[in-house]
């Protein structure tokens, strides 16, 4: 029934009130019901970019007079679910920057893309913390930071002797300067292991501590970035 034809029928008293209370106090329990069946407001506009401290995400605040204690931040890289990256900011800030970085030396490594989603967090007095539904996703992909080039090895005795040439800096506005180079070792047999070497040097000597194939992987590092790996292998003699 309408509520023009419900209206109508009270003015000629064909509808008992009764029936009128119980079809409003339905109407009444239905919008109700989606009210509290509905998430508040999510953040909007989310972009992101590389600076040189990091993967640098910004969003519009919700629209909403409602208090907002912080943002939920979640991250994921290629097909992997989504991970909370920072449970709550604790902070209105419409802003972050993610110095997490990924893998056994935390860095992020040129050229992998990362997307990231936000929530927004809410307190009230009567129902505690909610939380929205996150927003559409951002990628951020990190900049292809130069790899150094024309890695040599031989084997010079006590160990090989490492060389290569430093990389060309492009000094664009998202590009920080290299900070030094981070070496894996692959020996035949023990564990892998890394080292870490200063800026100004072109060269490393490992000092093997048995013979057979060695791998080496050597990536150019700056700051909390990192670039794709140069490799090569040396055979160590007994």
């Amino acid at each position: 029934m309408s509520s023009n034809t419900l209206l109508t029928a009270v003015k000629n008293r064909r509808v008992p009130f009764v029936f009128i209370a119980l079809t409003l106090l339905a109407a009444l329990s239905l919008q109700t019901g989606q009210a509290q069946g509905s998430s508040p407001p999510a953040p909007t506009n989310l972009s992101g970019e590389a600076v040189t401290t990091g993967l640098k995400i910004s969003w519009d605040a919700p629209d909403t007079t409602a208090t907002i204690t912080g943002y939920e931040i979640q991250r994921r890289r290629g097909s992997a679910d989504y991970s909370v990256l920072v449970d709550s900011t604790a902070s209105t800030s419409t802003e972050y920057t993610d110095t997490s970085g990924e893998g056994v030396d935390f860095s992020f490594v040129a050229g992998r893309e990362y997307d990231f989603r936000v929530r927004a967090i809410y307190w009230t007095s009567s129902s505690g913390e909610t939380r929205s539904d996150p927003t559409d996703a951002v990628t951020v992909t990190v900049p292809d930071y130069l790899a150094p080039t024309s890695l040599t090895g031989t084997d010079v005795g006590k160990g090989p002797l490492l060389e290569w040439t430093a990389p060309t800096i492009s000094w664009e506005s998202n590009r920080a300067g290299i900070s030094g180079y981070l070496l894996r070792i692959i020996p035949p047999t023990h564990s892998a292991r890394s080292a870490s070497i200063d800026s100004d040097d072109t060269s490393y000597h490992y000092g093997a501590s048995e013979s057979g194939s060695h791998d080496f992987r050597l990536s150019a590092v700056y700051g909390i970035f990192k670039s794709e790996a140069a490799t090569v292998t040396v055979d160590v003699a007994e």
